[in-house]
């Protein structure tokens, strides 16, 4: 081992730095007197030196070769360079030896020489060029060549688009220093925006070249020509899917099975498997032949006649009974939970049994059960939309914290907003969960938030207002929501979290000491149901922020800064550090208190606020004919409080003829908008006008507690004494992950890790027990997209500094992409204040 380690004593670089040291101590040097002369080796250093065994350097033959080898391999180049020019123009031949000449001199910079290395000179690196082409100028026409490109939004479409505020951060971290509302269009973005174009119901689109003829269907029989569009037609397959899919929500609509639609409320990936499951079974003769019975034949214009033929076909017999079947062999307490095909196939049933126009059928699931045999969607259609499940249904946004899920959500929903086809719905972030709005409680058991309510509803009426005035609604879907947001049908075995009556040792009361409060007849008055409230006009979010961030500025010193360098050379000492800054004043220190004088408990009891009740002002019923005295004067919020009753729209709008009437009518009345907001919902995702774009970020805020406190639910540990999110009555309305019961449209959902920390506790579909298939993981920003985000902020005065190729690059390698570090890297890169 010691003979090993002393062979490869120099093979250190190092040791090449000491040898060359120890020759400049050999060499002969000019004495100037005793002092500077050398001393020279003793005899015992001599023998010492002689003793050591001299063998090669074990790195001699690899310096040889770094020194040959560049001289072949020159030469070789050159030759080769001269056989291209024989094939190039004389542009061309210029632009080849600039290049080889740079790369020349960079490569001489690596090559290793003990004795000298040459300097390159270093090329100019200037800031690169803004592209004019940064911004995409055509919507409708959505390529993958745009992506990184951003959408040019003004203010005016800014406060029209997004009335409730921008997904996530976006003020804070880019309006506040550009004013700029662009999007940057993401890959994820892309996807989704294609997603869309494939569940376009309503007037579809056809995004897949056409055959280049249709004469493979000559001399074929109904079942046949079907088989071939299916093989040959990638357009007319996705519509044959989205039929397949609006016809199974019309059977889950129309029947009166319970746990059909229980079941198949809330198990989107179920619901896709039927849909495709149908849709192939239907390449069997025997099967075709009794759906489509006297079909006529798809010779012109296949892609229409397509809705002809299931308009006219028995399929809503064959989902029925399908349908039928499944309900028939689950349980009704399975049908309250979310379904999985792989469960139902492994614990529930091998097959689907049915009957169909007097004849009976039996389905084997062997084959969609298992990955590898099942039939594969066409490879040109799962480039676009990634994974099958998502068609027609939607996505969950997932991935860490600053990679940009919030802005792929805010494109998408600005790209939708545009196109005449789509109706969007958006709820930008988790308010729903978390503000500071007053909270009103109905007799039902649900919390109202009627000001964020208003807000939504605004929201909607701004972004799709052309739109929802031609929207006729359906009366036989009319009317059934509460003032709080209840379905009479869907809702029907709701019960409200049951408060316990047991004693709260830290507020030592009871859970239901506030009862002692108020006298019984307040109490029965408050039980009567939600009152009516008058409310001043708000300001809308997005108007909020506009004046809130718009004041925020540069401080005038780095400004100075950037115009002068030499700025901070002449500032004074009293101006960086204020001499006369005020005292602090003295602590008061009090007497102890006497023993009497403490309290008897060992710390003070905390207040008891009940929000079982919004019954804060109301703790007497005040007679009006009674005069008042001054001690008994009536509050004006307590007046506001004392209005009639509030029922619901249906009972003050009886006839409604379009959506856009109960918008005007719950802006004056904000204590319905929460109740017109459900309406709304149950319209659009029903209609058959236009297809329907539902988007909501923070959406793992829905399966967390809220910031509404409430001593109801002190002895529930995993509420932490809040109120949950399944009773509040807003959030029921879109916590549920149900694009599949869209009957055109879907719904995409992101999730937020503002709150969390950066690496754990990453909120994936497992954690929302949703399919994998439908989770899309938002990557970090790519090299190329981060470099266009550069320059955009370059143009809108983000940051004033000009940013060469190489610091981009450099700080893309600091931050990997992640929008939240890319940002901190951006704003403080080589900055040299002082």
């Amino acid at each position: 081992m010691r003979r090993t380690l002393r062979l490869l004593k120099d093979a250190h670089p190092i040791n090449a730095v000491l040898d060359n040291a120890r020759a400049l101590e050999r060499l002969p040097h000019r004495t100037l007197g005793k002092r500077h002369t050398l001393l020279h080796m003793t005899m015992r250093e001599r023998q010492r030196t002689r003793a050591q065994i001299v063998i090669p350097r074990p790195l001699q033959e690899f310096v040889n070769l770094v020194k040959t080898v560049p001289a072949v391999e020159g030469k070789m180049e050159k030759e080769i360079i001269e056989a291209m020019k024989a094939h190039l123009s004389p542009e061309e031949i210029q632009e080849v030896e600039d290049a080889y000449k740079m790369r020349s001199l960079i490569t001489q910079s690596e090559i290793h020489h003990p004795q000298k290395v040459p300097k390159v000179p270093e090329p100019d690196r200037a800031a690169p060029p803004i592209d004019p082409d940064l911004f995409i100028k055509d919507l409708s026409n959505i390529t993958v060549d745009q992506i990184g490109k951003f959408f040019q939004i003004n203010k005016e479409q800014a406060i029209k688009y997004f009335t409730s505020g921008y997904f996530g951060n976006f003020f804070r971290d880019t309006y506040a220093r550009s004013a700029s509302f662009d999007i940057q269009m993401r890959e994820e973005t892309y996807h989704i925006i294609q997603l869309m174009k494939a569940s376009q119901n309503v007037n579809p689109c056809k995004i897949f070249a056409e055959p280049q003829s249709y004469e493979g269907l000559n001399g074929l029989n109904h079942c046949q020509q079907y088989n071939w569009l299916m093989q040959n037609d990638l357009n007319t397959y996705l519509k044959i899917f989205r039929k397949v899919g609006y016809y199974l929500n019309e059977v889950i609509d129309e029947t009166k099975n319970t746990k059909v639609r229980n079941v198949m409320k809330h198990s989107p990936e179920f619901f896709h498997q039927l849909n495709f499951i149908v849709m192939h079974e239907l390449r069997n003769q025997e099967i075709h032949d009794s759906v489509f019975e006297n079909a006529q034949l798809l010779t012109e214009n296949p892609f229409d006649s397509i809705d002809t033929s299931f308009a006219n076909s028995k399929i809503k017999e064959l989902l029925n009974g399908i349908l039928e079947d499944v309900s028939a062999k689950i349980t009704d307490e399975d049908s309250l939970h979310q379904l999985f095909f792989a469960d139902y196939f492994r614990h529930v049933s091998k097959t689907l049994d049915f009957e169909h126009n007097g004849r009976k059928f039996s389905l084997s699931l062997e084959d969609y059960a298992d990955k590898n045999k099942r039939p594969q969607m066409p490879k040109e259609i799962l480039d676009v939309i990634i994974e099958p499940q998502r068609l027609s249904i939607g996505s969950l946004l997932t991935g860490m914290k600053g990679n940009g899920k919030s802005q792929v959500l805010a494109g998408a929903a600005y790209w939708a907003a545009n196109d005449p086809n789509w109706i969007v719905v958006k709820v930008p972030r988790g308010d729903l969960t978390r503000n500071r709005t007053r909270i009103k409680w109905d007799a039902s058991g649900l919390y109202i938030l009627p000001e964020v309510a208003y807000d939504y509803m605004l929201d909607i009426m701004n972004t799709n207002k052309e739109k929802l005035q031609t929207l006729k609604i359906k009366k036989e879907l009319y009317g059934k929501y509460n003032i709080a947001g209840l379905h009479d049908e869907y809702d029907a075995n709701y019960r409200p979290t049951t408060p316990y009556h047991e004693f709260i040792r830290d507020l030592q009361c009871y859970t239901d000491d506030w009862k002692k409060e108020y006298p019984q007849e307040t109490i029965d008055y408050w039980m009567e149901g939600v009152r009516e409230i008058r409310m001043e006009k708000r300001t809308t979010m997005i108007e909020y922020e506009i004046n809130y961030f718009g004041k925020r500025k540069f401080p005038d010193s780095w400004i100075q800064r950037w115009n002068n360098p030499n700025y901070h050379d002449n500032i004074s000492l009293d101006t960086i550090l204020p001499i006369n800054c005020p005292k602090r004043k003295p602590k008061k220190r009090m007497l102890p208190k006497a023993p009497a004088d403490n309290n008897q408990f060992t710390y003070n009891p905390k207040p008891v606020y009940s929000q079982n009740l919004n019954i804060k002002e109301a703790k007497k019923k005040i007679d009006y004919n009674k005069e008042q005295s001054s001690d008994e004067e009536i509050e004006e919020k307590y007046i506001e409080e004392l209005q009639p009753v509030a029922t619901r729209i249906s009972e003050k709008i009886p006839n409604p003829d379009n959506v856009f009437q109960l918008i005007e009518f719950a802006l004056n009345n904000p204590i319905y908008c929460t109740n017109v907001v459900c309406e709304i919902l149950e319209q659009l995702y029903h209609t058959d006008d236009h297809n329907v774009l539902v988007v909501v970020d923070s959406y793992n805020d829905f399966f967390r507690p809220t910031e509404f406190p409430s001593v109801k639910y002190v002895n529930y540990k995993k509420m932490k004494s809040s109120i949950p999110s399944h009773d509040i009555s807003l959030a029921r309305a879109f916590m549920r992950f149900d694009g599949h019961r869209i009957k055109n449209g879907i719904k995409v959902v992101g999730t937020t890790e503002f709150t969390r920390p950066r690496e754990k506790n990453i909120c994936t579909s497992k954690t929302l027990n949703i399919d994998p298939s439908f989770e899309v993981k938002v990557d970090y920003l790519a090299l190329n997209d981060f470099r266009k985000a550069v320059h955009h902020y370059r143009l809108t005065k983000w940051t004033f500094q000009h940013f060469d190729e190489g610091e981009i690059e450099d700080i893309y390698m600091m931050s990997q992409g992640n929008w939240l570090m890319a940002h901190d890297s951006l704003e403080f890169y080589n900055y040299q204040l002082y």
